[in-house]
């Protein structure tokens, strides 16, 4: 497969995943659902002001802050910088660890781990805490990280 394009599927995962911790980071503190699949259950993407369900182009704090200048695009309320610098922060944690391991499964398990801890970083800056499940999930996947290494499947 052509470099260039792997790299560039290694640049929108870290986008993703930065996606969806800017929805963990928002809602861990406020004790809320961070799954918004479900109609029955969690929350679909909202603006924490005005609370206006966001078109799915809204979803990305990048393309967000080109497009609508870090605002909301119904009530105007600023957007959270932490949310674009998280987005941004995984998409080059995830292609620096892809140019440093390659794309295998160990890449896809240490930029899900990065993802946690940057999470976690984020929180204690932000709320001056860190938040239990958070640290639990961080230790219980470094954990399978070494049973799992220990076996040689990374």
């Amino acid at each position: 497969m052509n470099h260039f394009l792997v790299l560039l599927i290694s640049a929108l995962y870290g986008v993703l995943l930065g996606n969806y911790l800017t929805t963990a980071y928002h809602r861990i503190p406020l004790a809320k659902p961070i799954n918004g699949i479900s109609k029955n259950k969690g929350l679909k993407p909202h603006c924490a002001t005005c609370k206006h369900e966001l078109k799915y182009w809204e979803y990305f704090p990048v393309l967000s802050w080109i497009f609508s200048k870090q605002q909301c695009n119904y009530c105007g309320a600023q957007v959270d910088k932490m949310y674009t610098m998280l987005e941004v922060s995984m998409m080059l944690i995830s292609v620096s660890l892809f140019i440093l391991m390659g794309m295998n499964l160990q890449y896809v398990f240490i930029t899900l781990f990065m993802a946690t801890v940057l999470l976690l970083i984020a929180l204690y800056i932000s709320h001056h805490r860190f938040y239990f499940k958070s640290v639990c999930f961080v230790l219980i996947s470094a954990v399978i990280y070494i049973v799992i290494g220990s076996y040689g499947f990374t």
